[in-house]
């Protein structure tokens, strides 16, 4: 399996579920998320990615997961309440009228934080495969 990371995402890519913890600090803000699964559903052929977020302090937090399978290609984002507590979060991905299929996939997935005066981005990007669970 092909591994690759960009800026400060640290990224360990299983191959039907990946767990990708993250820790950012913009100032005084305190964010993590940690990728718990990677569901391909054949029946609709959509992709649910559920994560753990938690955000504290001033600031502002978005996560956000894109899947890409040949022609098929989705993006998602989420905001986060920025109050201290862990929270479980999905996005489904539809790829536009076509159906996401077993195989090999990419996996992007990432991070905003904004303070009360500077913003914190991470992307991790990692080759996944999707299977029946």
């Amino acid at each position: 399996m092909n591994r690759r990371a960009f800026a400060v995402l640290p990224m360990i890519a299983a191959v039907s579920i990946c767990a990708l913890p993250s820790q950012a600090m913009a100032g005084t803000q305190r964010t993590s998320m940690q990728l718990k699964s990677i569901e391909w559903v054949p029946r609709t052929g959509n992709v649910v990615v559920t994560t753990e977020v938690r955000c504290s302090g001033e600031s502002s937090m978005r996560w956000q997961v894109a899947i890409a399978q040949g022609d098929r290609h989705d993006l998602g984002s989420r905001g986060v309440p920025c109050d201290g507590q862990p929270r479980t979060q999905s996005i489904v991905l539809d790829s536009h009228k076509k159906r996401y299929h077993a195989g090999n996939a990419e996996l992007q997935i990432g991070t905003m934080v904004c303070g009360p005066s500077d913003c914190f981005g991470s992307i991790g990007i990692s080759d996944i495969r999707l299977r029946p669970n």
